[in-house]
């Protein structure tokens, strides 16, 4: 008996997206056996509607010895002709081509009329630890298994690919593209970078418009995190070729989805009724919440795992194809899919990976050096850092706003200085003035103070970005100097924004601290921050867990501007964070708090009048103690978002923020002790 197809997982799963299940698509998924994790793909232009193409991955053994069944059954039962892709697809399972090493396969079968069988392609995923490095080698074993030979002029294309990756760069899949004329091949490459588009696609031998082709990037890459690159090759390479491109990291739910289609709707290559039902994609299901009944073969698949396991379906929005035709962006299709995912409730909390634990203690310079070398390589492709993956909308305009600043206080490195370079570049493609948490969050005064501290910082203080961000800043200012995060006259709310209390329109002392690092607001926020310094010492944070934060940047604010009684005021914060650093019993000193906070405490003491050198020395000996293997501290640097009746405690779970800090507080550090 051929075993059950994938029609009703593909029906079910549309039907909890409010889909509907076309007669193409029934057909198709027909073709196909019962594994869920499976995914359509269609133009976003309005162009072609109705025309769905269907994909399906293949992983496990029990997933190969499902395809084999149910293609082998497909074949005999048909009585008409079989189009040579899909005897090719039998002729290599029955040689054995999934024993080959692979990570995964996806199967793609373009849109056909009911009855036919499709064109097929075979998209394989090389698992890097164990297979042949030499990619025409990769080629040629599974071309074998397909009956077919790799021509000269593809291996000769493949050798130059393979050649011309730079370090980070790889061939992530290799398509086998067997229902299209001449069987061409498929490469995708990930992992470049914003500026190396050209010189790999030089090294392979593209003739293109090399200056169109940056622009259309420089574009992408301010609404995607990265693009790969898939390229198709006959007996060369093509001239057109896709840009895949990418929103956060894969299996986070992102809502920034939003933004960047509604930037393709804008130049006319996303309809609006696309873009509201793509970014409406991303969802999860279970059997207890899924409005009909779990499919079976999925049930049976759960009975088989047993009572400890949870299943859920998970509904993500992979990327986005734009073709270049070798001139301009021409076309695009969007890429979703929905797969079962599995939780052991049996299975012990998680630890820590050893390999991430502090590797003892570094000099001072050699942990910078670490550092800087741990944010570098943290950046997505285009050059944002994202940071507090846990929330459903991550930062990336704020985060990397932040992260830039911080690491120009490693003077004199020409890589900082070209990342941060980057990251001013990035965020000056804003279509609106200010910046905010990210792209599709309204904008607020604390993240436009660090992109204006950036772009004064680069000596881009007087760039048009940079002016109108200091117009959106001054309507948060209030008439006693101090700043608030949103005004109410500035802030546009998107589909996806945060419902806001009026809380968030008053002054907030945090952000005031950070106002007084800009020339332009320094008067009026000193004087706001000498007026609200708390009893204690310290100043009072509205988004932060600790007091260090803004207590920090007051204390270093003051100390570039002093006026008299400026001391005192300095003092007393000193001595506030004097206290925070006296151990409870059985503590040590060097460890008042996370890494985050140890970092600001030390910036706070560094401008004592006569600092303590012997404590200054601990908590700086502390930190190196406790950086990870990777050049990161652990994640500390605790925000409290306050909601209605709540506060959302998050982390940066991406360690770039706490890292930032306590690189920014070593620099600083090292003209002290």
């Amino acid at each position: 008996m051929m075993p059950a197809s994938l029609t009703p997982i593909l029906a079910f799963s549309l039907a909890h997206q409010g889909w509907e299940m076309s007669s193409g698509l029934s057909w198709l998924s027909s073709l196909l056996p019962a594994v869920a994790c499976a995914g359509v793909e269609f133009r976003m232009d309005g162009k072609a509607e109705g025309v769905i193409d269907l994909q399906q991955r293949i992983k496990s053994a029990a997933d190969v010895e499902r395809l084999r069944l149910r293609v082998g059954g497909l074949l005999q039962r048909d009585g008409g002709e079989v189009p040579a892709c899909w005897r090719m697809l039998e002729h290599a399972i029955g040689l054995g081509v999934f024993e080959l090493p692979f990570d995964e396969c996806w199967l793609e079968l373009d849109h056909v009329a009911q009855g036919q069988l499709p064109a097929l392609s075979c998209f394989i995923k090389f698992d890097d630890r164990v297979d042949a490095p030499d990619l025409a080698v990769r080629a040629e074993r599974w071309l074998a298994c397909f009956g077919q030979a790799l021509g000269d002029g593809a291996r000769s294309v493949l050798q130059r690919c393979q050649a011309a990756c730079r370090p980070g760069q790889r061939v992530s899949y290799l398509g086998f593209m067997l229902g299209r004329p001449g069987a061409p091949l498929r490469l995708i490459v990930e992992g470049v970078a914003w500026d190396g588009f050209q010189p790999l696609l030089g090294g392979i031998g593209w003739q293109g418009d090399g200056e169109a082709l940056q622009r259309e990037l420089d574009f992408l890459f301010g609404h995607f995190d990265r693009i790969r690159l898939a390229l198709t090759v006959g007996d060369a390479v093509e001239a057109a070729f896709g840009l895949e491109c990418f929103v956060g990291r894969s299996g986070e739910r992102d809502m920034r989805w939003s933004g960047a289609l509604g930037a393709l709707a804008g130049r006319g290559l996303c309809t609006e009724a696309h873009r509201r039902r793509i970014a409406a994609w991303p969802d999860t299901a279970t059997p207890a919440t899924a409005s009909a009944p779990w499919p079976d073969a999925m049930l049976i698949d759960a009975l088989a795992k047993g009572a400890n396991w949870l299943g859920r379906l998970d509904f993500r929005i992979s990327h986005v194809k734009l073709g270049f035709d070798g001139k301009a962006l021409a076309g695009a299709k969007a890429y979703l899919g929905f797969v079962e995912t599995w939780e052991d409730l049996a299975a012990p909390a998680s630890v820590a990976d050893p390999a991430r634990r502090g590797t003892g203690p570094r000099s001072a310079g050699e942990a910078c050096g670490a550092a800087l070398d741990f944010l570098l390589d943290s950046r997505m492709p285009g050059g944002w850092w994202l940071d507090y993956p846990g929330l459903q909308n991550a930062s990336d305009e704020w985060v990397s706003a932040y992260a830039a600043n911080a690491i120009l206080d490693h003077a004199g490195d020409a890589a900082a200085l070209a990342a941060a370079a980057r990251a001013w570049s990035l965020l000056s493609t804003s279509t609106r003035d200010g910046w905010g948490w990210n792209r599709v969050k309204p904008a607020d005064a604390d993240s436009s103070i660090w992109a204006l501290r950036l772009a004064a910082r680069l000596g881009a203080a007087g760039a048009r970005q940079a002016h109108a961000g200091l117009d959106f800043l001054r309507a948060h200012m209030s008439q006693s100097g101090g700043l608030r995060t949103y005004a109410r006259e500035c802030v546009k709310q998107g589909p996806h924004s945060q419902p806001m209390l009026p809380a968030w329109f008053d002054v907030q002392d945090c952000v005031t601290a950070a106002a007084a690092g800009l020339e332009a607001f320094k008067e009026g926020a000193l004087g706001h921050l000498r007026r609200s310094q708390g009893p204690e010492g310290a100043w009072t944070s509205y988004w932060w867990v600790d007091a260090a934060y803004p207590t920090a940047l007051a204390v270093e604010a003051l100390a570039a501007s002093p006026q008299p009684g400026d001391r005192a005021i300095i003092g007393r914060a000193v001595d506030w964070a004097a206290r925070r650093c006296v151990p409870a019993a059985g503590e040590d000193g060097a460890r008042c708090g996370g890494p985050f906070s140890r970092a600001l405490l030390a910036r706070i003491l560094g401008h004592a009048a006569y600092p303590d050198k012997a404590l200054l020395t601990r908590l700086r000996d502390g930190l190196l103690q406790d950086q990870l293997a990777d050049g990161s501290w652990t994640a500390s640097a605790w925000m409290a978002i306050p909601l209605e009746g709540r506060s959302l405690i998050v982390v940066d779970g991406a360690r770039i923020i706490t890292s930032s800090t306590v690189l920014a507080s070593l620099a600083r550090l090292r003209h002290v002790v």
